[in-house]
C-alpha cells in the first residue's frame, strides 16, 4: 500500500484552484437557498390566493332577486287578508337552484339581502331564468329584505 505525501509546495500550487472551488460552491449554495426560498414563497402565495378565491366565491351573493309587488297586499282590507290569497309568498326559482342547494320543491330556504333575511318555501318555475329568484315584496315575511332587486344569498333554512 502506497501513500502519497502532500507537500506544502503542492498545497500552494493548488490553493488558487481550491479557493476558486470554494467560492463556486458558496455561490451555488446561495443560489440554491434563494431558489428554494422563492419556490416555497410562490407555493404559499398560490395557496393563499386559492384560499382567498374560494372564500370570496363562498361568500359572494349567488342569486339575483326579482320582486313582484301584489296589489292585494298594498290595499287589501282585513277581510281579504284572511283569505287564501293572503298566504305567505313562495320563492319561485329555476330547477338548477334546487339542485345546487340539494333541496326539493316545497322546502324552506333562507334568503339574505344586506342585513335582512326571509325564510320562505320554494317552488320551481320554469319561466324564471337560472340565477334569479322571484319573490313578492309586499308581505310581512319578506319586508326585512333590503332592496326590491339585487344580489342575495340563498341557503337551506
Amino acid at each position: 500500500m502506497s501513500t502519497a505525501a502532500i507537500t506544502p509546495e503542492d498545497l500552494e500550487s493548488h490553493s488558487d484552484q481550491i479557493e476558486h472551488l470554494r467560492s463556486v460552491r458558496a455561490a451555488q449554495s446561495k443560489s440554491l437557498r434563494r431558489a428554494l426560498t422563492l419556490a416555497s414563497m410562490s407555493y404559499l402565495t398560490a395557496m393563499v390566493l386559492v384560499m382567498l378565491a374560494l372564500l370570496a366565491q363562498r361568500n359572494a351573493p349567488t342569486e339575483e332577486r326579482v320582486v313582484t309587488v301584489p296589489y292585494r297586499e298594498l290595499q287589501a282590507p282585513p277581510s281579504l287578508q284572511q283569505t287564501r290569497a293572503a298566504r305567505p309568498p313562495r320563492a319561485r326559482v329555476h330547477r338548477l337552484l334546487l339542485d345546487q342547494l340539494g333541496i326539493h320543491e316545497g322546502a324552506q330556504i333562507r334568503i339574505r339581502q344586506g342585513s335582512g333575511e326571509a325564510v320562505v318555501a320554494v317552488v320551481v318555475d320554469p319561466e324564471v331564468p337560472p340565477g334569479v329568484i322571484r319573490l313578492a315584496a309586499a308581505h310581512a315575511s319578506t319586508t326585512a329584505l333590503e332592496a326590491l332587486s339585487g344580489p342575495v344569498i340563498v341557503e337551506r333554512a
